[in-house]
This record gives C-alpha cells, structure tokens and sequence, in this order.
C-alpha cells in the first residue's frame, strides 16, 4: 500500500511538469501507471496467498499437536484404567484367597472342637471327614479319610482302616471289599497309631463296568473292649467325590 502512495505522488509530480501536459504524453502516462498498478496489485495478491497458505499450514500444525496431546492424554488414562483393573483384580483374588482360608481355618477350629470336646460320649474315636479325588486315570480316585481321638489321650489309638463298595453291575447290586479296591502298597497305610488326629491317603480303584453308590468304612481299634472295637460310617458316593486331584 505504501509503495502504491509513493508512485501516485511521484506521477503527479511529473504530470505537473511544462512538457507532460500533452494529451498523449498523458495517456501514455495512465497507461504506465495502469501496468504499474497491476503489477503491484499481483504482487500484493501473491504476497496475500503466500499469507493465507503459511497460516493454513499453522493451523494444520496446530491441530497436529493438539492431536497429538490428545492421544498421550488418552494413551496416558488408558495405562491407568488399565493399572486399577490389575488392581482390582488381585484384590477380588486377595479376598477369595483370605475367604478361602477363612473357611479352612474355620474347619480346623471345629475339627479341633471335636478332638477336644467334654462330651458324654464312651466313643474312643472316630471317622471325622471322608473325600475322594479324581484322578487323571478312569475309575481311579484318591481317597483322604480324617480320623480323630475323643475322649482320654492318655495313649493312641491303634487299629485297622477297611473299607467295602457298594454299587451297581448290569443292573445287579455288587459289593467289593479293601482287597479288591486297594492297592496292595496302600493297604499299609490303612493300619494306623495315633493320638488326637491322623489322616490316611491312598489310591481306591473301581472296576471299570460298576456304578459305584456307597462307601462304607469300619475301623478296628487293637486292646479294646468289643463294645468300642468298630466303629463304621457309610457315606453316598456323590457326597464325598470332590473335583480334579
């Protein structure tokens, strides 16, 4: 604009000139002043759109760092919601492991209740918990039996553990006792001596074409009146088979 405020003064100076004042010399003069005019009026206008193109490229630069903000701020939340669910989810497992042992230390206080009750009962002991655990094999289960003193403690308990199934084959109720069920190495672990509490593992096999329905056991105590020398429980089969080993 300024440059345009100049060349109109300086052109009126010359116009006022003794030997510009023809007619054709002035035409001459507008005709000049118009290429002159267009020329700086092109120039502006490229000069303009240069402006225009830079700040557009700013504003596109602009929007590409407020995007990129925007994804850290997002990136940054999700690390966060991730961190509160790693959170959360060792909490829900630190309750259940605490409830977890809540429960077991709960079955021990009353298993200990009834080794150390003050009853009336004459009984010398007895078949406190039965389960049986699936194995990886068909049939095959592993047996867990808690055993617990009552009474005086003055000396252990001593005797035998036997067991006997009964069940189904082709429709027939069938009966199979310790030889049959027990290995021969865990039959020695069904002897037992203890005092307030023992508990007996080992490996129970049933025959592969039985449907197995109860299982009884029956302890014999050794240096014992015939009145205390058995005691037998009988357990349904479904109520004692736990899950996976």
């Amino acid at each position: 604009m300024l440059i345009l405020k100049q060349l109109h003064h300086l052109i009126k100076r010359i116009l006022a000139l003794e030997v510009f004042r023809t007619g054709r010399v002035t035409l001459l003069l507008v005709m000049a002043f118009c290429v002159m005019a267009g020329f700086v009026a092109g120039r502006f206008g490229h000069d303009l759109e240069i402006q225009k193109r830079q700040e557009a490229e700013r504003q596109v630069e602009l929007a590409e760092l407020h995007l990129q903000e925007n994804q850290k701020i997002t990136s940054s939340k999700d690390i966060s919601l991730r961190m509160v669910n790693a959170e959360l989810t060792w909490l829900q497992e630190e309750i259940k492991r605490l409830g977890d042992e809540k429960l077991a230390l709960t079955e021990e206080l009353n298993l200990y209740r009834k080794v150390f009750r003050d009853g009336d009962s004459n009984d010398v002991m007895a078949i406190d918990t039965v389960t049986l655990l699936n194995t990886n094999a068909a049939n095959v289960f592993r047996f867990r039996i808690t055993l617990i003193q009552l009474g005086r403690f003055d000396r252990p308990v001593k005797g035998e553990l036997s067991m006997s199934l009964l069940g189904i084959r082709s429709e027939q109720p069938v009966q199979f006792d310790t030889w049959a069920l027990v290995s021969a190495p865990d039959k020695a672990s069904l002897q037992f001596s203890f005092r307030y509490l023992t508990t007996i593992e080992g490996i129970i096999q049933v025959p592969d074409d039985v449907v197995p329905e109860q299982l009884e056991l029956q302890t014999k105590l050794s240096s014992m009146p015939r009145s205390k020398s058995t005691v037998t429980a009988t357990y349904e089969w479904r109520d004692i088979v736990q899950a996976d080993y």
